[in-house]
């Protein structure tokens, strides 16, 4: 923890706020797009129809509100979009509070609040990142982060799976409430520092103006498809709750299955880190084995091939995204010839992750609508196999532009 504290050279208060609140943020995400998500899912007779609204409303609305959000952030400041970012949670747990016994009549609006708090707080979030790391120290931030929100992700699902169980929804929603509060308060130790915080409008025009005019226009629309699959696969965690839920139909189950996998990727998001000569190997089987695993998946259809693909998924997939994010925001920070335009880069890169997103949000609503859930599983595997070959490109666009991975 101390190492990704000293990953941010401002004062120690900042950098102490800055970490305090994305860790928090982590653990609301872990109420809200599993334990919430699967709430939903079984309340609606677990539907997969469902699970695409609620996903598609999410996903539209983070588009929305990271362009938004990306515009406050270049005119004024982004610490007041993590501000705010901070306190829409609050709001939220206290409608789903409100709503109560009729959850499953909202569940739309409560996809569309939280999406705009994610897309509130990642505009924030990435643009403060852009600017403050590159290449080999961003990976190792991105992996020091993953450790640690690995540990999180041990504690809390198994803990939120047992209050529900022995206790009720109501009582894990006051717990989180505990968790929103103490992240609103630590945002106030985020001092603002004008030289990363103030810039202009958002220029778009003159950002593909200055890609062109540095001949990476190419690499920038090779990179933007890339992503594209990171949105399309960006709905296979909530597919992989639900068959969870399917199969145990246990809010414990999934709770304790999330902590024991988060617990090993931890530990293998340390080595990813720690021995750079073992990257290579580790990423090519992040690649191959959750194709096999879902595969194993559709061919046998059981709770123990459900249990061994998310397994593989939760260890794996870090990887990837690791090397994604460094690529991303390196070449963000490259093309934009002195950072000026970061946060269009970041904005142009999230179009493509939205579009990706909706697009395998509005197909799972179709083949929902069939009622057959081995058309689902297939779907599952489509979305797998896309993630797997996003990975390849990534690997194949970091050999072509190794200028750029600085």
């Amino acid at each position: 923890m101390k190492n990704i504290i000293l990953t941010f050279k401002t004062n120690d208060t900042s950098e102490l706020g800055l970490l305090l609140v994305d860790l928090a943020f982590s653990i609301v995400s872990i109420f809200v797009s599993t334990f919430l998500l699967a709430h939903i899912f079984i309340l609606s007779q677990e539907s997969f129809v469902t699970l695409g609204l609620f996903s598609l409303a999410n996903f539209i609305f983070v588009f929305i509100f990271q362009m938004i959000g990306g515009a406050v952030c270049k005119r004024k400041t982004p610490i007041f979009v993590t501000r705010l970012a901070s306190i829409l949670p609050f709001l939220l747990l206290v409608l789903i509070l409100i709503m109560h016994e009729h959850l499953m009549y909202y569940y739309i609006f409560l996809g569309l609040v939280w999406g705009a708090i994610i897309g509130f707080y990642f505009s924030s979030y990435q643009f403060i990142i852009a600017k403050k790391t590159k290449g080999e120290k961003m990976l190792k931030f991105l992996a020091l982060y993953t450790s640690i929100v690995s540990i999180l992700q041990f504690i809390f699902p198994v803990t939120f799976g047992l209050i529900i169980e022995h206790g009720s929804f109501f009582h894990i929603i006051m717990a989180v409430l505990a968790v929103v509060i103490f992240q609103i308060l630590a945002t106030f130790l985020i001092k603002h520092e004008p030289k990363i915080e103030k810039s202009t409008k958002l220029d778009f025009k003159s950002y593909f103006s200055a890609v062109k005019q540095e001949n990476h226009l190419k690499q920038t629309i090779q990179l933007w498809l890339i992503i594209f699959l990171t949105g399309f696969a960006d709905i296979i965690s909530a597919l992989t709750t639900a068959f969870v839920m399917i199969s145990f139909n246990s809010h414990l189950n999934l709770g304790i299955l999330i902590s024991v996998f988060s617990l090993v990727k931890a530990i293998t998001s340390y080595i990813y880190r720690k021995f750079p000569n073992l990257r290579n190997v580790m990423f090519w089987i992040s690649i191959v084995t959750p194709v096999i695993s879902v595969l194993l998946l559709l061919i046998y259809q059981s709770p123990f091939w459900v249990i061994l693909f998310m397994g593989i998924r939760t260890l794996t997939r870090g990887f990837i995204f690791m090397e994604e994010e460094k690529t991303r925001l390196s070449a963000t920070s490259y093309w934009s010839n002195g950072e000026k335009f970061v946060m269009e880069s970041n904005l142009f890169y999230e179009t493509s992750l939205g579009i990706g997103a909706i697009f395998s949000a509005l197909l799972l609503i179709l083949i929902g609508r069939f009622y057959y859930q081995w058309l689902v599983l297939i779907f599952l595997v489509i979305t797998v196999l896309a993630f797997s070959v996003h990975g390849v490109l990534i690997k194949a666009w970091q050999k072509n532009n190794k200028n750029i991975q600085t």
